[in-house]
């Protein structure tokens, strides 16, 4: 008994160690591929400047075969994200390492189930207004442009006819009203 428990320690030892082994050939290779896939994110990244804006996308559709058009974003991305890698020395950011894994993952098999479809969110009324003060703190900022007075009011007036409309004439005039009895 002892003899079978020595032997099948011995042999697991054996297999664990061919494990370990295999492992740092793998880390290896995948640094070597990490470094590939940086250097064509490089190469696509100055081939999009000469192409020059609006055409890359055209571009990248002539001249390379699908399955390397789906890798282009991500090499570029890595290359964007690890400027200081240079041949073989640097080292790539903890983030990219962990994008460049999930891109080796194969993807999970989904069941089409029935009624299975995209939503898209519902448009919130909200949103105009949070744009509005988004756009309103750029100014502030200096961020973006105030335009003229007359051009302002022209853009707002119906806008502003709107909220009336919906918010009621009542609300308008009181709100106007505070805000009149505020400056005098």
């Amino acid at each position: 008994m002892k003899n079978s428990i020595s032997a099948r320690l011995s042999k697991a030892k054996s297999i664990y160690a061919e494990i370990a082994n295999q492992k740092s050939l793998f880390i290896l290779t995948t640094d070597v591929i990490m470094r590939l896939e940086w250097q064509f994110g490089r190469e696509c990244d100055a081939l999009k400047e000469e192409v020059g804006h609006g055409n890359w996308r055209t571009f990248i559709s002539f001249n390379f075969e699908s399955t390397i058009q789906k890798s282009v974003p991500r090499c570029m991305k890595l290359y964007a994200d690890n400027p200081e890698i240079r041949g073989n020395s640097g080292e790539f950011s903890a983030e990219s390492k962990r994008k460049f894994w999930w891109s080796c993952v194969p993807l999970k098999k989904r069941t089409a189930l029935a009624g299975d479809r995209k939503e898209l969110p519902r448009t919130h009324y909200l949103t105009g207004v949070n744009q509005f003060y988004k756009w309103r703190r750029q100014v502030r900022n200096g961020r973006a442009e105030l335009p003229g007075i007359h051009e302002l009011r022209r853009d707002f007036e119906a806008i502003s006819r709107t909220i009336v409309e919906l918010c009621g004439k009542d609300w308008a005039l009181s709100l106007l009203r505070r805000k009149l009895n505020n400056l005098l």
